[in-house]
């Protein structure tokens, strides 16, 4: 079973000020794009509601990437290949967990939110083709020798057209 995975970025930006007030920007960043395609069965789904999940591997991600509270998780982004409308899409949670290293495929069955966390309830605005996301409301910090798990959920009734992303 291939499951394809929505292309993300996932950055991580933090302010240190120093002691004369400088405001200083750190940023990690990983994107996952090997053997990318496009799909428009990801993030957004072709009905009027769409849920989905995806693995990605500490290998993709990397060993020690946003494992720490300085380091976590608050901005994911999307690729966008293809738009539709409308480009507003109300009722867009995303939901994050660390899961096994050896989970790297979905058992049958009706899909659960138990042991994620809600990072993000709102909009996501697609307007235009390439990379668009949400800063989370709530930050997500890995733990080392897991894989990460997101789950996507979109409940406002809508179809949303022609939209298509990018997945790896």
């Amino acid at each position: 079973m291939n499951k394809k995975l929505p292309l993300i970025k996932i950055c991580l930006i933090f302010l240190i000020f120093t002691s004369l007030l400088h405001l200083q920007s750190f940023c990690q960043t990983v994107q996952i794009t090997g053997n990318q395609s496009n799909t428009p069965n990801i993030v957004i789904g072709t009905f009027n509601y769409h849920v989905s999940e995806h693995i990605y591997t500490e290998a993709e991600i990397g060993t020690s990437t946003f494992t720490t509270a300085a380091s976590a998780i608050n901005h994911i982004d999307f690729n966008v290949f293809t738009t539709g409308t409308p480009t507003a899409v109300s009722n867009f949670r995303l939901y994050l967990k660390d899961v096994p290293l050896g989970t790297t495929i979905f058992s049958p069955g009706i899909y659960s939110t138990a042991g994620y966390t809600l990072v993000y309830d709102g909009i996501l605005n697609a307007p235009a083709t390439g990379w668009t996301g949400v800063d989370l409301t709530t930050s997500f910090t890995r733990t080392t020798g897991n894989n990460l798990q997101l789950l996507i959920e979109r409940f406002d009734n809508v179809n949303h057209g022609s939209y298509s992303f990018y997945a790896a």
